[in-house]
């Protein structure tokens, strides 16, 4: 485009790579400075022959470089993180397919309710794990920016050029380009983040419910367990549900980590680092913990054991109350709905009644 000179950028282009860099020599930089990124500036300009190292960091600011490279770690990540949910889905169709006909006890305020499939289950984690991949989908246009505006944002060293050098600098990273400068405009990073806590509760919801099924007094389900793994020092034969333990500590992890960058969101002026740096751990944390959780929950959904005769067993122990409502509706025909709700109640009620029609 002519804003710099042919021979300089390839210059620069030639020169800017890291293994041509003394990250001593930067990492001393930046404790005399106390700046992130102008000594790898003057790294790379001293290392560009015939002044090229003068059109280094042209009309940028170091926030268009923090936060452009910042989201172009999170394109990466989201390409991870999209993929493992699909796995998961794969995993979790199959579970809802092959129990599609496997009748247990639904469960209401942690107390028996009415029959159901398991599969039905399943599914249910299907549809809000998808919902979780539409969210991630979705917010791209708005995480995947980039950042190109300059001190305050009005990309005034570029005079003319810089709406067209902005469309192209963002093309080139295959990132969105922005209408305005966001650096003091940090909802796109809260919402990237409240999308992966959103997704992280949801695996940490089937992670819960797969604990509490595993529980000693249920044991419909039960996580993937071999010899040699060891739960207790002192208790032998426990059994304990460790990845989804773990899952569910990484889900409030990322949560915590949420909650970082909606305080990010309140920004003085048209710079704080106040709100950025909390970013730098926020972002992070949430991306490790969220590829972890994945991680952990498709290798649980890979060994999930069903234990369908503790499910039957559990079923028949409890098959007239959970009938209930079938039985409500069959009186119902002759003696009214509610009427019957009445009868079955007082018949069902640990306290003895007597019944009257």
């Amino acid at each position: 485009m002519g804003i710099i000179p042919q021979w300089a950028a390839d210059e620069i282009s030639r020169q800017a790579h890291l293994e041509y860099l003394d990250l001593k020599s930067i990492r001393k930089g930046i404790q005399q400075t106390g700046h992130s990124l102008v000594p790898l500036l003057r790294e790379l300009q001293g290392i560009c022959r015939n002044d090229a190292g003068e059109y280094i960091h042209y009309g940028a600011t170091t926030q268009d470089i923090q936060d452009t490279g910042q989201v172009l770690e999170i394109k990466d990540i989201l390409q991870i993180v999209e993929r493992d949910v699909r796995a998961a889905l794969e995993l979790l169709m199959g579970l809802a397919e092959r129990h599609r006909e496997t009748v247990t006890i639904g469960r209401t305020h942690t107390q028996y309710a009415l029959p159901m499939t398991l599969g039905l289950k399943f599914a249910t984690w299907v549809d809000e794990l998808w919902r979780g991949l539409e969210r991630l989908h979705d917010c791209k246009p708005r995480v995947l920016a980039a950042e190109l505006f300059g001190g305050v944002g009005t990309m005034d060293a570029l005079s003319d050029q810089a709406l067209e050098l902005l469309d192209r600098f963002s093309n080139r990273l295959g990132l969105h380009s922005p209408l305005t400068c966001w650096h003091s405009s940090r909802d796109r990073t809260a919402e990237l983040l409240t999308a992966l806590a959103i997704l992280s509760g949801t695996l940490g919801k089937i992670a819960n419910e797969i604990m509490s099924l595993a529980s000693s007094d249920v044991g419909e389900l039960s996580e993937p367990f071999h010899m040699g793994q060891v739960s207790s020092s002192t208790m032998p034969h426990k059994r304990n549900p460790e990845m989804t333990e773990q899952i569910v500590t990484l889900s409030r992890l990322i949560r915590a980590a949420a909650g970082l960058g909606l305080e990010a969101i309140i920004c003085e002026h048209e710079r704080d680092y106040r709100s950025v740096r909390l970013e730098w751990v926020s972002v992070a944390e949430a991306c490790l913990y969220t590829c972890g959780a994945l991680n952990l929950t498709i290798n649980v959904l890979e060994g999930l054991e069903v234990h369908e005769d503790r499910i039957r067993k559990n079923v028949g122990k409890t098959a007239e109350l959970i009938c209930s409502e079938a039985l409500m509706f069959l009186l119902g025909k002759k003696i009214g709905k509610q009427t019957a709700h009445r009868v079955v109640y007082e018949i069902t009620s640990p306290v003895s009644a007597t019944v009257k029609i």
